[in-house]
């Protein structure tokens, strides 16, 4: 019984030790905006090392928008398509930002959106918008499975006649931590 024990609690103890952690390295980003509404659109990617790579989005709003906006989540399968994957949501910001609505994915969404802008953090949103070395920390996002994912972000007026502001679509990847090796100084 004692082994049995000392076998489990060394299970245990390794598991913890070769448990790696997981990050989200953003893959590809691709801005479609409505020219009607959206001007100077600019969306880049750089990346920073093997975990990490970095978003810069600007845009030139038009309009006043009290943005609506439409999240879906796809997974690349074997067949390396994008497939549906669990999230299909619509919410509104503006609800989100004055904590009318605690919606999760949306305060999510907020929270990036708000430590990596420059904007002013209140609702209608207008003129430019700038986020500025965006990244996905593994502490905000709920853990997903290994592979490649599409995020669909799909902005709406919210008006009696909603109308297609534009989209962002931004693949990442869940994975573990990739550790480089140091070369020692001798």
């Amino acid at each position: 019984m004692a082994r049995l024990w000392v076998v489990c609690l060394g299970t245990c103890l390794l598991w913890s030790v070769c448990e790696c952690q997981l990050v989200y390295k953003l893959k590809n980003l691709a801005c479609e905006p409505n020219p009607k509404f959206v001007s100077n659109a600019s969306c880049k990617l750089r990346a920073i090392n093997w975990n990490k790579s970095v978003a810069n989005v600007s845009c030139f709003l038009h309009e006043k928008i009290y943005p609506t906006v439409q999240v879906q989540f796809f997974k690349k399968d074997y067949t390396n398509q994008f497939k549906p994957f669990l999230v299909d949501v619509k919410m509104n910001i503006c609800d989100v930002i004055q904590k009318k609505s605690y919606f999760t994915y949306g305060v999510i969404l907020w929270k990036i959106f708000k430590k990596f802008s420059k904007t002013e953090h209140i609702c209608p949103f207008y003129d430019d918008v700038v986020v500025q070395q965006g990244y996905l920390e593994s502490d905000l996002i709920p853990p997903l499975p290994k592979g490649i994912f599409q995020c669909s972000l799909t902005f709406w007026s919210n008006a009696t006649t909603p109308e297609n502001w534009g989209s962002v679509k931004i693949s990442l990847e869940s994975m573990d931590m990739v550790k480089t090796k140091k070369k020692s100084r001798l």
